[in-house]
């Protein structure tokens, strides 16, 4: 459990791995480092917008597309949680099926928001773990 009271859904050595692959993915420098963490960011927040958009209208296409970009972001990052999530959504849209999408849609987005929080953290001002592994 979270201080909020939820569970967490990242395990420690999974946001291990995000930090390790998203410094390596900078080349080890903190410039690269703040640039990449804020696209992803900004790209996630785009792309769930986008997600909850279609999802309301039932635009299956717009909702794997939107899902897909998030799935690649978490990918490059090793964040296997979001990516096996994103999949099951991408499958359920895929097929119309509006239940299981609507169903998994608050799992998956409390997923991203800690994925969002784990690159946030990142962040090289705010990353004391710059100079780690």
């Amino acid at each position: 459990m979270t201080a909020g009271g939820t569970c967490p859904h990242l395990s420690a050595e999974e946001r291990h791995a995000i930090a390790v692959a998203v410094r390596g993915a900078a080349c080890h420098d903190a410039t690269v480092q703040a640039m990449l963490v804020s696209r992803l960011l900004e790209g996630n927040a785009s792309d769930l917008r986008t997600l909850r958009k279609a999802v309301a209208l039932r635009d299956w296409p717009t909702v794997q597309r939107s899902l897909h970009r998030i799935k690649g972001s978490a990918a490059l990052a090793r964040c296997n949680t979001l990516v096996t999530a994103g999949k099951s959504l991408e499958s359920a849209a895929g097929q119309g099926n509006a239940a299981v999408v609507n169903t998994l849609l608050p799992r998956y987005t409390a997923i991203l928001k800690e994925f969002d929080d784990t690159l946030l953290a990142l962040r090289p001002a705010q990353c004391q773990c710059a100079d780690a592994h």
